[in-house]
C-alpha cells in the first residue's frame, strides 16, 4: 500500500474521490461532444472481446497508441501486424487521421482482424 494513501484523512479521501468523479464526468461529456459513439458493430466487438478474453476500452476514451499497444501485447502481435492490418504506422497516426474515433472502435476493428486469423 502507498504510504501516502495510508495516512490521508477521510475528508482528503472524499475530496480525491469527488475530483476523480468530476474528471470522469468531464471526459464523458467531451466524448459525447467530440467522438462518434454510435457504431453498428459495437455489440459484435463486445462479443469478440468476450470470446478472446479481452476488455474493450471505455467509451469515453479517444483512440490512441496506448490502446493499440495494449492490444498487441495481450495477443502477442507485432507492430508489423498492426501496420499490415490498418496501414498506419501506429495508433496515434490512426487517431490523428480519424479524430472522431473512440478507442473501443479502434480496438474493435483490430479484434475483427485478429479473429479472422485465430
Amino acid at each position: 500500500m502507498n504510504y501516502q494513501l495510508a495516512n490521508i484523512t477521510d475528508e482528503q479521501r472524499q475530496e480525491m474521490q469527488r475530483k476523480a468523479a468530476e474528471k470522469k464526468a468531464a471526459k464523458q461529456q467531451w466524448a459525447k461532444d467530440n467522438l462518434k459513439l454510435d457504431w453498428d458493430d459495437k455489440s459484435h466487438w463486445q462479443e469478440l472481446a468476450s470470446k478472446h478474453g479481452y476488455r474493450l476500452p471505455v467509451y469515453y476514451e479517444p483512440a490512441k497508441s496506448k490502446f493499440v499497444n495494449r492490444f498487441l501485447k495481450h495477443f502477442n502481435l507485432s507492430k508489423e501486424w498492426y501496420t499490415d492490418v490498418t496501414g498506419f504506422a501506429n495508433g496515434n497516426q490512426e487517431a490523428k487521421d480519424n479524430p472522431n474515433m473512440p478507442a473501443f472502435a479502434q480496438v474493435g476493428l483490430l479484434l475483427e482482424s485478429f479473429d479472422e486469423i485465430s
